[in-house]
């Protein structure tokens, strides 16, 4: 509670047996509820004077000869009469070594923007040994028609991996990237480069780990540093 707004937040979980269960969600903020983090804004602000509601539910099944399902309900309403609504269901299952994922989603939306209507995700992922993993898709959705593309990611140590993958679009277009993560000993190693179908290339790269001063010095670490 902020003094001028509330928020309240519920969740349940059920299980049903049978390798069955439930779940349903449900969020609510008044008018005028901030954060510690907008208590800087200003106090006219649109946002902070429109309330919000989410609510969710979802379902999961799990079995051995008919694999893993899940299906999912959201909605959301505020700022004004803006409505967002996304309904979808995952399944997967493993044959032999492959693993053959299935994905559907709708989202509709009230704002001009509008949702990104259906979509379909379709994945086959087959190990190549205990180190190397070849992956296949197939997508589709109403934005951006339909895609296919391949992916081979490789373990080459502890501290080591890649993984290289396509993308072509039902145009002809075909897109490129690369990613390699790195742990050395002080620090957490991220680079990546991708290249588009016209030729433009972005790199990228990213360090993360944690640091701590203390009366013996620095020590660095290459995980986030909480209790100390």
């Amino acid at each position: 509670n902020s003094g001028q707004g509330r928020r309240t937040q519920a969740a349940l979980g059920m299980p049903l047996g049978y390798g069955l269960s439930a779940s349903l969600n449900m969020s609510r903020r008044s008018g005028g509820f901030r954060t510690l983090a907008q208590t800087g804004q200003g106090a006219g602000e649109e946002l902070d004077q429109q309330g919000e509601r989410q609510w969710g539910a979802g379902v999961n099944y799990s079995s051995r000869d008919w694999g893993a399902f899940s299906g999912f309900w959201s909605t959301y309403a505020g700022q004004g009469s803006t409505q967002h609504s996304r309904m979808g269901a995952t399944w997967s299952q493993t044959y032999s070594r492959a693993n053959l994922s299935l994905s559907v989603q709708r989202e509709s939306s009230s704002s001009a923007m509008g949702g990104r209507g259906d979509s379909v995700y379709l994945t086959v992922s087959l190990p190549l040994g205990s180190k190397r993993r070849l992956s296949t898709f197939a997508r589709h959705d109403e934005h951006r028609g339909s895609r296919t593309g391949v992916r081979y990611a490789e373990q080459l140590s502890d501290t080591m991996d890649y993984s290289m993958g396509m993308e072509r679009t039902q145009n002809g277009q075909t897109d490129f990237n690369a990613r390699l993560s790195a742990l050395p000993r002080y620090t957490s190693v991220d680079l990546g480069y991708s290249r588009n179908s016209v030729g433009l290339s972005r790199y990228d790269a990213g360090l993360r780990g944690g640091l701590v001063l203390h009366e013996g010095g620095v020590t660095l670490s290459p995980y986030p540093v909480r209790e100390t």
